[in-house]
């Protein structure tokens, strides 16, 4: 372990496992289980801790730093932790260096806004039929530039929105290579057969965030089988938390 770099450190208190650990008269020994993983997502070290001071992870701090010598490591540049204000003073003591390399955010009358490529308007469908008509073209459309490539699928980004504590969906969004499409399923009675075809087809990979999840939801919005073990690409999750 000591052989892997930390660049670039992120930390994170996760209480998860600690549930699982049994009480003695009443009382938890540990609250949380603090991770320190490099940019890569390999964990570093790991501390079951009572509470969420720093200060209870000094020693496994102060081993990673001599750690990080004998292999020629450098100390972290950048470190992530979801406490940036409770966390700096302890960091700063840590990490000298990083002090000297604070910026603070830029003006956002500086930050140039982010656009979508001209040309490139998202449209929205709240009624199957117009779902259908409009899915079934662009399908068609991708599924001829395909055999056109020679490629055997196209990736099509997919994120399904829905509202709190609900076990269903409400917007499906899809991003073409050149289409942009919000469909309102939330206004449809019946799953769009199109739709329906779209979220099984393996020639149409699907990516994003916990994208699996998506598209079975979108599928269970209508008490459908899901079948979608084959037809995306899982990307990663939050880069920043150890234990997506």
């Amino acid at each position: 372990m000591s052989m892997i770099p930390l660049n670039v450190a992120k930390i994170d208190h996760s209480f998860k496992v600690t549930k699982l650990i049994c009480a003695k008269n009443g009382q938890k020994a540990f609250t949380a289980l603090f991770t320190c993983i490099n940019e890569y997502g390999e964990i570093r070290f790991m501390n079951l801790t009572s509470t969420k001071s720093l200060n209870e992870v000094l020693t496994s701090f102060n081993a990673l730093m001599v750690s990080l010598k004998p292999y020629g490591h450098p100390p972290p540049a950048i470190v992530f932790t979801d406490n940036v204000r409770g966390d700096k003073n302890f960091l700063n003591q840590l990490f000298p260096h990083l002090k000297s390399v604070e910026q603070p955010f830029a003006d956002e009358t500086t930050v140039d806004v982010a656009r979508l490529p001209s040309g490139l308007i998202p449209k929205i469908h709240s009624r199957a039929a117009e779902c259908d008509d409009v899915l079934a073209a662009v399908m068609h459309k991708y599924l001829q530039l395909s055999k056109d490539e020679n490629s055997n699928f196209f990736i099509v980004g997919l994120d399904v929105e829905w509202n709190k504590g609900s076990a269903t969906a409400d917007l499906v969004q899809l991003a073409f290579k050149e289409e942009i499409l919000l469909i309102r399923i939330c206004n449809m009675p019946t799953c769009p057969e199109q739709l329906q075809r779209f979220l099984r087809s393996s020639v149409f990979k699907k990516v994003g965030h916990k994208v699996i999840g998506d598209d079975r939801r979108a599928l269970r919005h209508y008490s459908l089988s899901d079948g979608v073990a084959n037809v995306v690409f899982e990307q990663c999750g939050d880069p920043f938390h150890p234990f997506h």
